[in-house]
């Protein structure tokens, strides 16, 4: 069996096989039977550019510091800020020690969320 791919014009890739495929674009590349399994198990490893079928030189890729941040923080915001808004129902409820509690729940999670951070770099 011969294992084609080609873009597809929404930009994400067409995966086809001979005798399997009822039509193979003509503008579609030849690849190997492991190309086609490996791109079909790790989806964005590849890319075709310039008539090429190329593998991202590091897979997974690699984030920058900044990258890493911004996905700690979309992990950690919804947790801070379900605490901030019990503590702020706690408070306005006059419960005391409700509110004391959401402050420690506060206090551990920005300890985790440092330890993390720290450990970025």
């Amino acid at each position: 069996m011969k294992y084609y791919v080609n873009t597809n014009t929404d930009g994400t890739m067409g995966f086809y096989i001979e005798g399997v495929s009822e039509t193979i674009p003509s503008t579609s590349i030849e690849i190997t039977e492991g190309q086609w399994q490996d791109a079909i198990s790790n989806q964005g490893k590849y890319s075709i550019s310039n008539g090429a079928f190329l593998a991202a030189l590091v897979w997974p890729p690699v984030q920058t510091a900044e990258q890493k941040i911004v996905v700690l923080d979309a992990k950690y915001k919804p947790q801070f800020e379900q605490i901030t808004q019990a503590y702020l129902t706690a408070v306005t409820a006059g419960d005391t020690a409700a509110a004391n509690a959401r402050q420690a729940d506060y206090t551990n999670l920005r300890a985790v969320y440092q330890t993390e951070l720290e450990a970025i770099g």
